[in-house]
């Protein structure tokens, strides 16, 4: 099975998961993604062991963020809380470009809304917004 997570134009994470749970992962990112990568590999041996690494984990770097994503998508419990491609219609502003944003710092619905414009016309789309900025923090 493959699972990927990336920021566009920016870091990328492709994982390989064999049968008997163990993993690969390719990575292509800065230093702080890469790290994370190593320190995951160095502690988790198969994809059983990733919900207990992350338990612990808080105030997450981008790296770390986008890394525990593709470890949620790799055992099954990836659930984003909006599913539609586009976030916000008024903008045009796409689901993957929101999760980018909030990977990337952003951590309240304005900061969001300055770095990708999300939510800064009607605003309706601003609760959906916030969601995922709970789920990924």
């Amino acid at each position: 099975m493959q699972v990927e997570a990336k920021i566009h134009n920016r870091d990328h994470l492709n994982m390989t998961i064999h049968e008997d749970k163990a993993y690969a992962i390719k990575a292509k990112g800065c230093l702080d993604l890469l790290r994370a990568v190593n320190e995951l590999k160095e502690n988790c041996k198969s994809t059983n062991e990733f919900e207990k690494f992350w338990e612990t984990k808080t105030n997450l770097n981008h790296g770390e963020s986008l890394l525990k994503e593709l470890c949620k998508k790799a055992i099954g419990s990836w659930d984003l809380p909006y599913k539609d491609k586009e976030l916000c219609h008024c903008r045009a502003v796409d689901t993957d470009l929101v999760v980018s944003t909030i990977h990337l710092g952003a951590k309240l619905t304005d900061k969001v809304g300055k770095m990708c414009s999300a939510g800064t016309s009607c605003g309706t789309c601003t609760p959906d917004i916030q969601a995922c900025i709970d789920y990924l923090s």
